[in-house]
């Protein structure tokens, strides 16, 4: 059973070049250099590596590199969070010697106060010669480190098996996971069903946890938040209730509320969706959050999705993926070229369901299209 899990992570802000010190005076292309994975959440006790790294550096190439922690963040440096790093401003090299990586670990500490989610933003930048005159395109160099406490999440990333290839041009089954960036109010179009005419829709409470899915369908809009669960002109139910809705035959639409989540079933010419949604209620905060799964969009049963879905999910199935994995086993870098496009993963094992998956940007798995693509309101 595929679970999708949702967390969303604060925006990424933008430097100009005024950031790097001194203007460019011959840029170097086509080496890919930054960090390997722009967002990770590390629970209050808790640590994680961070990478920077060049890729397709050509042979003996040598870049002179800083890593700057900015003041951007609503973290406290050593109160909520420290690092490896000898200071908040740290110069390094990339040669063939390290492999063109360099890694520290960020930790965040635990201050036993319930308090919301904080946020560190790193900056990173390299050039060619070692006075720092020749500036080298940085895709990614901004890092965005997002500190929750252990019982705020579960799983911080969208998680979603895909179907690729591998280096040998065999079909495989792989699980990749991705953030969402988001402010609260958005919504997002998660999963349609053009056939079904039906279309998912997931409300930010915050910048984190969403606080409302709508569903819409051609027998009526389902709604639930954390405090009541609907079907427009129909019903309105608490969480506390155990009831079932039904409505229509081909079309079908069926709403079973158990306690703490709800299935929602649609089906029609010859297709299905099963959608579930959990409540997880943070006592502590006075606040919950919903968790939502695609359990269902065969007629019989199991998670495939065709060129008739669209929406995040949708987009991001619809992809060609290769895998190409690393020659090391306990390698943490590796390479998935989405669409012919070279994409750098990181590799995770979910807290939740114990497997591991590619954990890639947001912007590598649905490009051409981009994130606003998706926003409805």
């Amino acid at each position: 059973m595929a679970r999708f899990v949702v967390a969303l992570m604060v925006g990424i802000a933008l430097f100009s070049k005024t950031a790097f010190g001194n203007m460019p005076v011959d840029p170097i292309t086509g080496v890919k250099i930054g960090f390997a994975i722009q967002s990770i959440t590390v629970n209050e006790g808790s640590s994680a590596g961070i990478d920077f790294v060049a890729q397709n550096a050509p042979q003996g190439s040598h870049y002179y590199c800083t890593l700057k922690l900015l003041n951007t963040g609503s973290a406290t440096y050593l109160a909520d969070f420290t690092h490896t790093l000898p200071s908040t401003v740290h110069e390094f090299e990339l040669t063939e010697a390290n492999q063109y990586g360099f890694s520290f670990v960020f930790e965040a500490l635990q201050d036993n106060i319930m308090d919301p989610l904080e946020d560190v933003d790193y900056h990173g930048y390299c050039y060619a010669d070692p006075d720092r005159t020749i500036i080298v395109e940085t895709e990614r160099c901004n890092f965005k480190a997002l500190i929750a406490n252990q019982d705020l999440t579960d799983d911080p990333h969208f998680f979603q098996n895909v179907l690729g290839m591998d280096e040998e041009k065999r079909v495989v089954s792989e699980n990749i996971c991705y953030d969402l960036v988001g402010t609260a109010g958005d919504v997002y179009e998660i999963l349609t069903d053009k056939v079904l005419d039906l279309s998912v829709l997931c409300e930010l409470r915050d910048d984190y946890y969403i606080g409302q899915v709508k569903i819409k369908t051609p027998l009526g809009v389902f709604l639930a938040n954390t405090d009541t669960i609907s079907v427009e002109g129909r019903f309105t139910r608490t969480w506390n209730d155990l009831s079932r809705f039904e409505r229509g035959t081909d079309p079908s639409l069926s709403v079973e509320l158990l306690k703490d989540y709800v299935l929602v079933e649609m089906n029609g010419k010859g297709r299905r969706m099963a959608v579930r949604i959990d409540r997880v209620l943070q006592d502590k905060r006075g606040k919950g959050y919903l968790n939502f799964y695609i359990e269902e969009t065969a007629k019989n049963g199991g998670v495939i999705f065709d060129r008739h879905h669209g929406g995040l999910f949708g987009i991001v199935a619809n992809n060609k993926y290769e895998f190409v994995k690393p020659v090391q086993s306990d390698e943490k870098i590796s390479t998935v070229n989405v669409n012919g496009r070279q994409a750098t993963a990181f590799s995770q094992t979910s807290p939740v369901t114990n497997r591991k998956c590619f954990l890639m940007n947001l912007e590598d798995v649905i490009s051409p299209y981009v994130k606003t693509d998706f926003l409805k309101a």
